[in-house]
Parts: C-alpha cells; sequence; structure tokens
C-alpha cells in the first residue's frame, strides 16, 4: 500500500548522510529516515523536499523506517497549509523532555528567540517556549549551509542578529521540530520554520 510522506525537516547526520523527519499521514505519526544524498536528490529528481508530500510504494517499519519502491513527489503544501499544520501539531515542549522513548520528535512553538549564536562551530539558538528557556543546537541543513556560508565572508554575526529579529516579528510564527536520541543523550533542532 503506498504511503504519503510530508517532508518537514532535513538535517545532516554524516558526510553524505541525513535524517529526513516526516510526517506519515496515513499513521498519523512522526517518522525519521536516514537517507544517502542520492536518495533525496538525484540528478534533477528531487524525492523529500521541505513542504513536499512524497509518495512511497511502502513503508519498511521495524527499527528504523525506510521507504521501499518508487517514490515521487505528489503535491506541496503552501505556506498557510504549512503553518496551519504546525500550529495544529504543536506539543508543549515539556512534553518533549520528558518523554522517554529511545527516539522522539516533536513539533514546538517558540515563543522567541533570544539569541542566535556559533559554539565551536556549531549554530545554536537560545529560545522561549512554553515558559521555558531552552539552548539547542540547529542541524536543520538549510540554516547550517547559512551559517557556512557566511563564516567564510566574516559576515556572520551581523546577519545572526538580523534573523534573530527576524524570526521574533510577532507578524509570523516561528516552530522548530526537535529530535531527541535517549541511547545517546543527544537533542537538537532537526528543523526551524518561519511561517
Amino acid at each position: 500500500m503506498s504511503r504519503k510522506l510530508l517532508t518537514l525537516a532535513i538535517s545532516q547526520s554524516g558526510e553524505d548522510e541525513f535524517f529526513v523527519i516526516c510526517y506519515d499521514e496515513l499513521k498519523c505519526r512522526l517518522v525519521s529516515i536516514e537517507l544517502h544524498r542520492d536518495e533525496i536528490i538525484k540528478h534533477d529528481n528531487v524525492y523529500f523536499d521541505i513542504g513536499a508530500v512524497t509518495e512511497v510504494e511502502n513503508l519498511r517499519e521495524g527499527d528504523f523506517v525506510y521507504p521501499v519502491g518508487a517514490r515521487s513527489i505528489t503535491h506541496r503544501y503552501s505556506r498557510q497549509q504549512l503553518k496551519d499544520f504546525f500550529d495544529r501539531e504543536a506539543v508543549n515542549i515539556e512534553a518533549f523532555k520528558i518523554n522517554r522513548n529511545v527516539e522522539k520528535f516533536s513539533i514546538i512553538k517558540i515563543t522567541s528567540v533570544h539569541e542566535l549564536y556559533v559554539r565551536t562551530g556549531k549554530l545554536r539558538m537560545k529560545f522561549w517556549s512554553n515558559g521555558v528557556r531552552n539552548d539547542y543546537i540547529i542541524k536543520d541543513v538549510r540554516w547550517v549551509s547559512y551559517v557556512e556560508r557566511h563564516l567564510m565572508k566574516n559576515s556572520l554575526l551581523e546577519r545572526l542578529d538580523d534573523y534573530k529579529n527576524l524570526v521574533n516579528n510577532k507578524q509570523k510564527s516561528t516552530f522548530a521540530i526537535l529530535y531527541k536520541y535517549e541511547k545517546y543523550n543527544v537533542e537538537w533542532i532537526a528543523g526551524l520554520h518561519w511561517l
């Protein structure tokens, strides 16, 4: 039976390896799929793209979820459809923190960003959500590639302050897809959306 997966985040896990966080429309849940770069985009064929729904022939499920067979993008969500989805699916950050499943993903709504900064070559964000201050590394490939480009130009600090002001604009909402892997005690922002 074919499955439809809405791609919400792509974060790099190795040189050419990525975690793709998707919403499985059949089972109404978030899933993480580890894919090689060629399984996401190959030549001119894009198979997984943020905000797009990818139809796959089947999902192999067990300890890991993996798409089997042909895959293609069927349609894309509009900015408003994505915002409505995130508003509906967002949870309190405390629910994410106390959940002790081995692997956990959650969508949270960010109240305000206190600081975007780089420590030990990694982009981090201090933010408030549900009255709780948080500090997480950002592994969203779009933000990571942006930082790498501006580190080369020595304009990063100025740009990060501009982005902090932009995401704090009350006309739009900021959402994060948080990822946690208990076995290795790691947590990070897998996707960051300003809608």
